[in-house]
């Protein structure tokens, strides 16, 4: 709302505005990018593809990683075209002791943190290095992927870690897929 909006606002003495983004509202975020909303027009930079390979390797590891949840029947979410996850319910983002993203490895709020610059690269009108970023967000899936494991015993320990973690996975599968799609115009592919 406008009022919660306002309390998060202020101004600095030179006059710069600050805004403060709570975990609410990131996790509110997150869960919105789950249910695609980033139709753009087709590609704004070409590519011949051979620099993305590591963003395509990213895009069909999250698909792979999404599939791989879905037959362990870890999450409760549903694929649709063995890409994209829909979750039944909404991810549990928040601790609702606290109210704070259950994202507290320094590896998820990297991703977090290149999921939030990807979108903002994708939605600004002014040409962006396309190929750069998909590189980026490539490099902190792969941070994420290295040290925050989501399957195997996490499901059943930690079943909402195990849940948000997917989540994030889900989210960076639909922004790798944009960029390489919509802005590189290169395939993305589901399998290696």
């Amino acid at each position: 709302s406008t009022a919660a909006l306002e309390r998060q606002l202020g101004h600095a003495p030179t006059g710069w505005m600050t805004l403060q983004l709570t975990d609410r509202a990131v996790a509110d975020w997150l869960q919105l990018v789950l249910q695609p909303f980033l139709q753009s027009p087709q590609g704004d930079e070409p590519s011949s593809g051979l620099s993305c390979f590591p963003a395509q390797y990213a895009h069909a590891r999250c698909c792979s990683l999404l599939q791989l949840a879905y037959r362990e029947g870890a999450i409760g979410y549903s694929l649709l075209e063995e890409r994209h996850m829909t979750a039944i319910e909404p991810i549990p983002w928040l601790d609702p002791e606290c109210q704070t993203l259950r994202l507290r490895h320094p590896a998820e709020r990297q991703l977090v943190s290149q999921l939030v610059n990807t979108v903002d690269a994708i939605a600004t009108t002014h040409p962006q290095n396309y190929t750069k970023l998909a590189l980026r967000l490539s490099q902190s899936f792969e941070e994420f992927y290295s040290q925050c494991r989501f399957l195997g015993t996490l499901p059943t320990v930690n079943p909402h870690l195990a849940e948000v973690r997917v989540g994030l996975l889900g989210v960076t599968q639909i922004l790798l897929q944009q960029l390489l799609e919509r802005k590189l115009r290169i395939s993305s592919p589901i399998a290696l």
